[in-house]
């Protein structure tokens, strides 16, 4: 009888591997032509001017470039510095990156088994060695039903868009949180003026005051009178500057820095406080991201729903090769196809799972939106007493309290006035300006806070 060597189950195994070498060192390709080589995805940069809408992601560099450190910072040049280098924007960049990959693997097939199998080998008489061998080179596939990767890809396609809107929310934080940021650096900045040429004043009527104790035209008492005032001023000078570094440092770290390398910011508070109806800025909620994202994510349940459905579909495997039949010198086809029984597993749990998420995914939605409500309530009753209180302060209360200092002021010069009538109106001037300085801020960071809940200028 004919007998052949191990020669033959020796190329059989090479080919085996040379095949299994060659289906691995391919790219994969998604049906919208991302391509994926080993490990690394890139997705196409991301331009700072546009929305995340308009971008697929955004490349990033690590460190941002630093300025001279006698260089202002104007509200603009913080903004896009913090949109360029935000590690929290960073973060959620790469997370719409990884859902590109994920939305790539989605749309790959399953890979051939290529099987080799030799049977009749190595036992005792007739069977030893191989001279009694069968072997069976088969390729096998398995062919998925019910629409599995269509319906996987489709999850995966959702989920990346449900991701660009979770991004779209951060880039509405960073600028929020950077205006904010900004919004109070500005304001110490302010305090520390004025309260540098409250200090001034102070010193200079202690020194007058004291030129007339010293010409014997003042009661000496009037020296300590004026003492106190120069210590308010001046601690409240030291507490401002104490403040100030440490909310610079705040907004460097907006975009990553640890140390600010600007000197001050630069900016003024604007003079405007009008700003638009309750109802107009509560119709514009359904912009926010956090409200938006809800419809690509009731789509990508739904999508869930159906690939659990899909999934109870059993898939078939079929499979052909070629046996070498030693005992008879002869070769013949051979050939497969299992079903696995859906008897046990039908999958109804995770269908029953999707479809409760699904249904409550229109419960979180409304939470949602009543969530942003409450806030933008919030914000528009801080940003309406803000504006009341600035308008009050900037036409009722500074400029009379202005004039009425340099009256008492002239007069005490002229020897008409007491030293406390000075040092009353004075007080009452420091701390009006002070107050003004404060409401301006509040009205503009719970404008910030409104514009950053729905997006849009108010």
């Amino acid at each position: 009888m004919p007998r052949i060597d191990g020669r033959f189950y020796l190329l059989l195994a090479m080919l085996c591997g040379l095949l299994s070498l060659g289906g691995c060192s391919g790219a994969m390709t998604d049906v919208t032509g991302a391509k994926v080589a080993g490990a690394v995805y890139r997705a196409p940069p991301l331009d700072p001017t546009r929305t995340s809408s308009q971008n697929e992601g955004w490349q990033y560099d690590v460190i941002a470039p630093k300025l001279p450190f006698d260089a202002d910072l104007t509200l603009r040049e913080a903004i896009n510095r913090a949109l360029r280098y935000s590690p929290a924007l960073q973060a959620a960049s790469l997370e719409v990156e990884a859902k590109l990959g994920v939305a790539a693997q989605a749309a790959v097939r399953p890979n051939p088994v290529l099987s080799l199998d030799v049977e009749n080998f190595g036992g005792t008489g007739d069977l030893g060695g191989l001279n009694s061998a069968e072997g069976t080179l088969a390729l096998s596939q398995l062919v998925e039903l019910g629409g599995k990767r269509y319906r996987r890809l489709a999850v995966a396609n959702l989920d990346r868009a449900v991701s660009v809107w979770d991004f779209e929310a951060a880039r509405l934080r960073v600028i929020r949180e950077t205006a904010e940021a900004f919004i109070d650096a500005l304001a110490i900045q302010e305090a520390i003026a004025r309260s540098t040429e409250a200090n001034r004043i102070a010193r200079e009527l202690e020194r007058d005051v004291q030129a007339r104790v010293d010409a014997g035209q003042a009661n000496p008492i009037e020296i300590q009178r004026t003492r106190p005032m120069v210590a308010n001023t001046l601690v409240r000078l030291e507490s401002e500057r104490a403040r100030l570094e440490p909310t610079k440092r705040r907004l460097a770290s907006m975009w990553g820095q640890s140390r600010p390398d600007f000197a001050r910011v630069s900016g003024n508070f604007s003079r405007t406080t009008r700003v638009r109806s309750i109802d107009a800025v509560l119709g514009e909620l359904e912009s926010n991201p956090d409200v938006a994202r809800w419809s690509d994510e009731i789509a990508r349940r739904d999508a869930v729903v159906e690939l659990e459905l899909a999934k109870s579909v059993p898939d078939i495997t079929l499979g052909a090769g070629v046996r070498r039949l030693n005992d008879t010198n002869d070769t013949a086809l051979v050939a497969s196809a299992s079903l696995p029984l859906p008897i046990f597993d039908r999958n109804s749990g995770n269908i029953a799972a999707a479809e409760a998420r699904l249904s409550k995914a229109e419960y979180e939605r409304s939470s949602s939106l009543a969530t942003l409500r409450v806030m933008v309530l919030s914000a528009y009753e801080d940003l309406a007493s803000s504006a009341a209180e600035v308008r009050a302060l900037a036409d009722d209360v500074v400029p009379p309290a202005r004039s009425a200092y340099r009256a008492v002021q002239t007069s005490f010069k002229a020897g008409a006035s007491q030293l406390l009538d000075v040092l009353d109106a004075r007080r009452v001037l420091f701390e009006a300006e002070l107050n003004l300085i404060r409401a301006q801020a509040n009205f503009e960071k719970a404008k910030a806070r409104i514009e950053g809940l729905t997006g849009r200028k108010i």
